[in-house]
């Protein structure tokens, strides 16, 4: 769903962002958008952590919109063929790009009972990830958490710690596999090489945090930092799938219990 012409008349009329205007403009999206949107952003402080960075988008950072746009134009022509052929997943998700409340550069989730992966152009503009090959990477990832889910079904989830490394492990490598070996978005200011440089104490690091209770959040968002830098954890995790994979199938390494996941981190962790 291409809401970038409605994004640029919103551009037009509000430049300095509405609210009221924005929710008009979910609404032409889907009845469910808006109320999902808000009630994810409510986590943030509206000023000082979402208007400026709809603002940047809407402003000076539009020609990155424009870029990310563009750059999904191309996607859908090859990603359908190698989503079937890495995994028996008979689902057809919808990607929407539209102008968020910062909830994210990707986001899976469902909307009106059906699969969506949702593409932020505020967030995208913002990270500065809208060159084609972020964007193709960007939309993989997303994906990846689809078919993951779709895969495990109503397994049980492990805890938090487990739980959010496992999944965003998933989807890096899983997105690694759909578009370019050893690609990550994420990698900017030498990011890709302080991790390999460095995984030994990253792994020491995650494990001190999962065993003594203080929580393993600082390792996801650009909004964290953990040994300076942000979402350490996705390339962790991306390590962690390599690991398994040796010895497992991807359906397999998707539908780990809750018991095999922890298992499983425990040993990558201390090896």
């Amino acid at each position: 769903m291409d809401t970038f012409s409605r994004i640029a008349a919103y551009r037009a009329a509000y430049p300095g962002f509405d609210l009221p205007a924005w929710r008009r403009y979910a609404q032409t999206l889907s009845p469910s958008l808006g109320p999902m949107c808000e009630k994810d952003a409510s986590a943030y402080d509206m000023e000082r952590d979402v208007l400026p960075v709809l603002r940047y988008a809407l402003g000076e950072g539009f020609a990155r919109v424009a870029a990310a746009h563009q750059a999904l134009s191309g996607i859908a022509a090859w990603l359908p063929d190698k989503m079937t052929a890495l995994a028996a997943i008979d689902f057809a998700p919808r990607i929407i790009f539209y102008l968020g409340l910062c909830n994210g550069a990707g986001w899976a989730c469902e909307l009106d009972g059906a699969p969506v992966i949702l593409l932020g152009a505020e967030k995208i503009a913002e990270l500065g990830w809208h060159e084609p090959d972020a964007m193709a990477d960007l939309v993989c990832h997303e994906l990846a958490h689809l078919i993951h889910f779709a895969l495990r079904g109503n397994l049980t989830k492990p805890e938090r710690a487990v739980w959010q490394l496992y999944t965003e492990g998933f989807a890096t490598r899983t997105s690694q596999l759909l578009y370019k070996e050893n690609y990550y978005h994420l990698d900017q200011g030498g990011w890709l090489a302080f991790g390999q440089g460095h995984l030994a104490e990253i792994k020491a690091e995650y494990r001190r945090r999962w065993m003594s209770g203080e929580g393993t959040s600082d390792f996801f968002g650009d909004w964290h930092q953990v040994m300076g830098y942000s979402n350490l954890g996705y390339f962790l995790g991306c390590e962690w799938m390599r690991r398994l994979e040796k010895r497992m199938s991807l359906e397999a390494i998707a539908c780990l219990t809750a018991e095999e996941a922890a298992r499983e981190l425990r040993a990558f962790l201390a090896g």
